[in-house]
């Protein structure tokens, strides 16, 4: 089912807790199947929850298609890369037709902040002063107890699905709001959260960035696919929240845990055996910036090099190459991209630069400093 990586319990108890999840979702599949009236799920949700909004069609709105076509080639969409309404989530098996309809062979999860109440309100919690004057840590931590919360099981919310296969079953092809899940099925698996997760970072201020790959547990031969975000640190430092794991949501790059996270290809991502986690942007000091802004640009691995733009278009292999910090004299965006040695995109990333000018003592702007190359 794709992302499918719904908890971290290798004992005999769990696994036949999942065998007895799947029967019961298939019997309730069976009887579901045969009438799926859409304008019936107020009739069929008995929690006091908003009713869920099915997309029968979904389309991805032309705002979103940077981002939607980011995830879908490279896996992650990055720091400062926000996700639009209109954005949407098949899976690894999703298409996007040519008038922009998404199909899949599961539920596709979309965001739309009008539409979606479970999740405006989550961003109304993460946008609060309360929320983004907290410290990095706090606020990872304040958002990751946040969406725990919200697709944890409750054992007095009746849904119409059993599971999220069930839900992934039945719907088909549909487009299933991210916030309407738990009450569609009474939780959520990796890909529910980590978008969630995404969503709700972006609004508290994080620099947070939403990842699929695999997930390697004991006992396995293949990493399991899995989803997860991570989130930069004060230092440049990263750290993957993952609110799939019951004991704790936070792994370090120290972490011995850090090398089970995969790519889509079975490569470690972090940890001694694998790349660097990601290409990233990273302010010498501050924010805020006074005058100019002095930022590093990082590549994912040795042998990558990094090309970058600051007028908002996708850097291609004619962009200038970093060679050294960069000096911004302006506010902009920066975007940048990494290659490996033999030309092929390795990854991206993007963050908006505020530079706040000097004003002489007349009250006339000064001029900007010459960016060094």
């Amino acid at each position: 089912m794709g992302e499918r990586h719904d908890e971290f319990d290798d004992s005999p108890a769990g696994e036949q807790t999942s065998r007895r999840g799947r029967s019961a979702a298939r019997l309730l599949v069976v009887a579901a199947a045969a009438a799926w009236p859409v304008a019936s799920w107020a009739a069929q949700v008995a929690a006091p929850a908003p009713p869920p909004v099915i997309d029968p069609a979904p389309v991805v709105a032309p705002a979103a298609r940077d981002a939607v076509t980011l995830y879908r080639t490279t896996h992650r969409v990055g720091y400062g890369v926000t996700i639009p309404d209109g954005y949407v989530d098949g899976g690894r098996g999703m298409e996007i037709a040519p008038d922009g309809r998404a199909g899949s062979s599961r539920e596709v999860l979309v965001v739309d902040r009008e539409r979606d109440e479970v999740l405006a309100k989550a961003l109304a919690f993460a946008a609060s002063p309360a929320v983004r004057s907290l410290p990095t840590s706090e606020r990872m931590q304040r958002i990751a107890h946040y969406v725990s919360s919200t697709f944890a099981k409750r054992p007095d919310r009746v849904t119409p699905f059993a599971d999220d296969e069930a839900l992934a079953t039945a719907c088909r092809g549909r487009g299933v709001l991210v916030g309407a899940v738990p009450g569609l099925c009474n939780t959520g698996v990796c890909r529910h959260q980590a978008l969630f997760y995404k969503l709700m970072a972006d609004e508290a201020g994080l620099d947070a960035a939403l990842v699929r790959g695999g997930y390697q547990k004991d006992g396995r031969d293949q990493p399991g696919a899995h989803a997860w975000c991570e989130v930069e640190q004060d230092d440049g430092s990263v750290v993957v929240v993952d609110t799939m794991r019951s004991k704790s949501w936070f792994v370090t790059m120290a972490d011995s845990r850090a090398a089970r996270y995969h790519d889509v290809a079975g490569r470690p991502l972090y940890g001694p055996a694998g790349r660097r986690q990601h290409l990233a942007i990273v302010a010498v000091s501050g924010p805020p910036f006074v005058d100019k802004a002095v930022v590093r640009l990082v590549a994912p691995g040795q042998g990558d090099h990094v090309r970058y733009t600051l007028d908002g278009s996708e850097p291609t292999a004619d962009a200038p190459l970093v060679d050294g910090p960069l000096s911004i004299p302006a506010t902009c965006v920066i975007k940048a991209t990494a290659f490996a040695a033999d030309g092929s995109v390795v990854d991206r990333a993007s963050r908006l630069i505020v530079v706040i000018p000097t004003r002489r003592s007349g009250g006339e702007l000064a001029p900007p400093a010459p960016a060094a190359n």
